[in-house]
């Protein structure tokens, strides 16, 4: 970020802080710039004075602070597939996860970034016991960068919660993550409309083991036990209770680690969590992923964070990009802490137990046609699931 800029064109430069910009054209020439920037016309201040900084690119273009409205420059680098300000999307997609988080009643800042400049956040959500780093990344970005970027949070305390559009991104099985269906932006600021989250989050499970059933115990060298434990995918309804819900720790990041080279990533119940083993390094364990510790990051406001002087470069943009289709609907199985003695199996086969149409499960959230004795929308796995916990 830089609070002044040169404008080639003009041979003058121009002070972002100021209403007027330093310039008698102030709202005409912003008009001009702000979104239609190209290379040639916004200059890095601290190029053109000739203090700039190592690897850093010429050209800049100019952004507008979400929260406080203020003006300020940034680079543009080379091989940034977006050669110009955050789409309406993305800023769409902030806006909406920071007001289902005020909603949730936690506080939620945009555009949150550490003192020492090394992370940017989309939105912090300052959660139960939890900073809960908000991501929306709709454009092309490498596995290593995301790893990276996940890295850099976790070290300031931080959860990651990256939220694609694609089910090709890279952001999937690579930190925690969420997949919702992308929108025209107006859509993603609507009230009341809902948002379903299409992947990123399972729930644990109990089946049967059967003949002709792979079972997870014997797959370990155990006698079986009779039942498979394991996480499916899930849908949830609403993507503001994904951020309500992982901002109160109801739902919680784990890397389900699968062999030595390969890991899943995904959001669980922490109830279902707290069932499985997490010894690391043994096969079809969970391993849990971090629950952060609040770090207090304010955000200074842009005139407070920038010297005239200074050369900011260091805003990162990705575009390395991998077609190969990454999400999976495969189950991943585990192995309780204590694997049930016995289990209630359930008779719904009267057709009392079979909904006119489909509606969100009262335990996992995702669809179902099936109901409980009182008609409550329930899987029957889902509520035999709750009915042997409470017996």
């Amino acid at each position: 970020m830089a609070s002044k800029v040169f404008h080639v064109p003009s041979g003058t430069e121009l002070d972002l802080r100021r209403p007027d910009l330093g310039h008698p054209s102030a709202q005409e020439l912003w008009d001009q710039l702000y979104g239609k920037v190209s290379q040639g016309v916004l200059e890095c201040i601290g190029f053109h004075r000739g203090n700039c900084q190592d690897g850093c690119t010429r050209w800049m273009y100019l952004k507008q602070h979400p929260v406080t409205g203020r003006w300020y420059a940034v680079h543009l680098n080379p091989g940034d597939s977006q050669w110009a300000p955050e789409s309406n999307e993305h800023k769409a997609l902030k806006e909406r996860i920071a007001r289902a988080a005020a909603a949730g009643g936690f506080e939620a800042t945009i555009e949150d970034r550490s003192p020492d400049g090394r992370r940017r956040t989309d939105v912090l959500v300052h959660g139960d016991d939890v900073l809960l780093g908000c991501e929306p990344q709709l454009s092309p970005i490498s596995v290593s960068t995301v790893r990276r970027r996940s890295g850099i949070a976790e070290t300031d305390g931080i959860t990651p919660l990256w939220t694609t559009t694609s089910r090709t991104a890279s952001v999937i099985d690579q930190a925690p993550w969420a997949r919702i269906d992308r929108m025209e932006w107006r859509q993603y600021l609507e009230p009341g409309y809902e948002l379903p989250v299409r992947g990123g989050i399972r729930a644990l499970t109990t089946v049967r083991c059967t003949p002709g059933t792979s079972c997870n115990d014997r797959k370990l060298g155990r006698p079986c036990s009779g039942w498979n434990h394991q996480f499916e995918p899930r849908e949830l309804p609403r993507f503001d209770d994904l951020i309500v819900r992982a901002a109160s720790t109801d739902l919680r990041p784990v890397k389900q680690q699968i062999s030595r080279g390969r890991a899943y990533w995904f959001w669980a119940p922490s109830a279902d969590i707290t069932q499985v083993e997490t010894k690391p390094g043994q096969a079809r364990t969970v391993t849990l992923g971090p629950i952060a510790t609040p770090v207090d990051h304010p955000l200074p406001a842009p005139e407070d964070r920038d010297d005239d002087e200074a050369c900011r470069y260091g805003e990162d943009t990705f575009t390395t990009w991998n077609s190969k289709n990454r999400e999976s609907d495969a189950i991943i199985p585990v192995q309780r802490t204590q694997p049930p003695a016995s289990r209630i199996v359930l008779d719904w086969s009267n057709p009392a137990h079979v909904l006119p149409y489909q509606k969100p499960c009262r335990l996992c959230g995702s669809l179902t046609l099936l109901a409980d004795e009182r008609g409550r929308p329930y899987h029957k796995v889902c509520a035999e699931n709750v009915r042997s916990q409470q017996r």
